[in-house]
């Protein structure tokens, strides 16, 4: 077993319209709103003739051909989930559903595409601050959840406390103010300087998570703060458009005042 741990971020509340397809109407969602890990709910009604993968064909083969049932009526639904990028850092859903009609029930992954009948109710969990992510399998074919353990022995204490995933969320509350731009600089210098690519993955995902935060409360100082140290450190390259969209917030203003 492998395990990272997280950070519970933003919750989602979302209502489904009649004839939205799962997984598409969520991953657009999450995907539009910078969401790399989640856990998901759902409940609600699901149309007749929707997918659903029952199992493999045959469990023994080295790369199992899945088993797809058409619902045969309209069905009440429950389902839980989990939301993690790809190696494209595309969100993927990976949700397994009960359906059931009369005394009949369905059990399965929607991964083929259950249409709303009606009702549907999500709420999504956003996780920060962790290494989990979905890759390939070369063997089976299958997208596989991929996480990255904790090591202690990587502390630095040149960092004065940032490291880890514990120094992550230290430094992202000292992005908010708390302490003087050069602990920061200083911090976030050393952390680059380590050989370890998970510590480099955590803090741009702490940068992407502070972004959010300010530019939700409108706070265009914690926005420069944190766009001046992009700049100097050089991490554009590894950030998502839409967060360097929002820390280019003058020209959105202007776009809003003209």
């Amino acid at each position: 077993m492998k395990f990272t741990e997280a950070n519970l971020g933003r919750i989602f509340i979302l209502r489904l319209e009649h004839g939205d397809r799962i997984p598409d109407v969520i991953e657009e969602f999450a995907n539009g709103n910078n969401i790399d890990s989640a856990t998901v709910l759902f409940v609600g009604g699901s149309e007749q003739h929707s997918k659903v993968v029952v199992g493999p064909e045959d469990g023994t083969v080295e790369k199992p051909v899945p088993t797809v049932v058409n619902l045969p009526g309209v069905s009440e639904a429950v389902g839980v989930g989990t939301i993690f990028v790809n190696e494209e850092k595309a969100p993927k859903l990976h949700m397994h559903s009960a359906f059931g009609r009369n005394e009949q029930t369905v059990t399965g992954c929607t991964r083929e595409g259950v249409h709303i009948w009606h009702i549907g109710e999500v709420i999504i969990f956003e996780l920060t601050n962790n290494s989990a992510q979905r890759k390939i399998n070369p063997i089976n074919g299958f997208e596989l959840l991929e996480v990255q353990n904790v090591n202690p022995d990587h502390i630095d204490h040149c960092t004065k406390g940032y490291v880890k995933l514990d120094g992550i969320e230290k430094l992202l509350n000292d992005l908010s103010g708390d302490k003087p731009k050069e602990v920061v600089d200083s911090a976030i210098k050393k952390l680059m300087e380590l050989e370890d690519d998970q510590v480099k993955t955590d803090l741009v995902r702490l940068i992407e998570d502070a972004v959010r935060k300010a530019a939700f409360q409108s706070d265009f100082i914690w926005l420069a703060f944190i766009k001046d140290i992009v700049q100097e450190k050089g991490l554009e390259e590894f950030l998502k458009p839409k967060t360097i969209q929002l820390l280019n917030f003058e020209e959105l203003m202007l776009d809003i005042q003209f």
